[in-house]
């Protein structure tokens, strides 16, 4: 068995160290709510407008290229045919 420290540790050490903990716990949770708070407002609803503004442009897009390829005289695209052209036999 190792020997015992005959100077315990001292008590200003102690209640320092008890004092920081404490009010380090205090100040977390009254920090925490209003941090989480800020985070959902300025990132989360950001990324999901931006979710969304991505989905409905792409959607837009799509559309668009439907509709130019239906158009009469627009070229065919690799793969696929104009609705409007003759049938080829």
């Amino acid at each position: 068995m190792p020997p015992r420290d005959p100077h315990p540790a001292d008590l200003g050490d102690t209640l320092r160290n008890v004092l920081f903990g404490f009010f380090g716990v205090v100040a977390a949770f009254l920090l925490l709510p209003k941090t989480l708070k800020l985070l959902v407002r300025r990132f989360l609803v950001r990324v999901i407008g931006e979710i969304l503004l991505f989905v409905t442009f792409g959607l837009i897009t799509e559309k668009l290229i439907d509709r130019l390829d239906d158009h009469p005289h627009a070229p065919a695209r690799a793969g696929k045919t104009s609705r409007n052209a003759p049938p080829t036999k």
